[in-house]
């Protein structure tokens, strides 16, 4: 009827919301969110200067090998900038990975604990306290917050900012509901457990189905640098016209532009 109708826009008003505010995350996202998202405890400022040293200990490094100043600019560049960044994004999956893995199983503690009667914060309090990394961290975190004042959708929001989740959008989104037209709260949440489950599943499905040609790719793109490896070992003097003439200082610049190409399109 009406209250169904309702319901349904509301739903759909929170869903819009999100997504909204999700784009324009992801083209704003600073160096301090990228630092949370990966679970770590320091300082931009600190990411900042290690970054800055990795890349000058670098240049030091391939200069005193004579290797040439162009290779010493492009490994610096690389390691300074690109490869803290890749790092921060490594963790970051990383940890999203373990989230969704234990999420489901979090959800259905708050489903038993609704049901057997207790309040929906002492319930999100025990995963706070016996869930696994990063779930309780999380859920400490949102806990602490509300306890600090924050109104639980806002503080949950939050959470999502940090984790980037979407199953972890989508209890957000129902408790954010259920706040402002009521229900039955451990039903809502048992179905949520059951859609979470069946992503998962179809999650490691896609991961199985494409992992053939993770592979390949994975394999194609190390072949250059292993041969390079080799031939720098058995003939030194053969590869080193790539890092002492202008060519071939050309020619590498050239590799790297369409190895990542490739790498990314794979």
């Amino acid at each position: 009827g009406g209250k169904g109708q309702q319901r349904g826009l509301l739903i759909q008003g929170k869903l819009d919301e999100i997504e909204a505010s999700h784009k324009k995350s992801r083209t704003q996202l600073s160096m301090r969110q990228r630092i949370e998202m990966a679970g770590l405890d320091f300082t931009p400022k600190q990411f900042y200067l290690a970054s800055a040293g990795l890349a000058l200990t670098t240049l030091l490094v391939v200069v005193i090998m004579r290797i040439g100043i162009l290779p010493a600019l492009l490994a610096s560049a690389t390691m300074g900038l690109g490869m803290p960044r890749l790092v921060l994004g490594f963790l970051a999956a990383r940890r999203r990975g373990k989230f969704i893995h234990n999420f489901a199983d979090a959800v259905d503690v708050i489903v038993r604990g609704l049901q057997s009667g207790l309040p929906l914060g002492e319930c999100m309090n025990i995963i706070a306290r016996e869930a696994e990394e990063p779930i309780c961290t999380e859920f400490r975190m949102v806990m602490e917050s509300t306890r600090l004042g924050l109104p639980l959708t806002e503080a949950l929001e939050r959470g999502v900012g940090r984790v980037d989740v979407a199953e972890f959008k989508f209890f957000s989104i129902v408790l954010s509901i259920q706040a402002e037209t009521g229900g039955n709260l451990a039903e809502t949440l048992s179905n949520l457990s059951g859609i979470l489950r069946q992503r998962k599943k179809m999650k490691d499905k896609v991961k199985a189905m494409s992992s053939e040609a993770r592979t390949t790719a994975g394999i194609i793109g190390s072949l250059p640098f292993i041969m390079a490896g080799i031939l720098w070992l058995t003939s030194p003097d053969y590869l080193s016209l790539l890092f002492s003439e202008s060519t071939g200082n050309i020619m590498i610049v050239g590799g790297i532009v369409s190895m990542s190409i490739g790498i990314a399109v794979m």
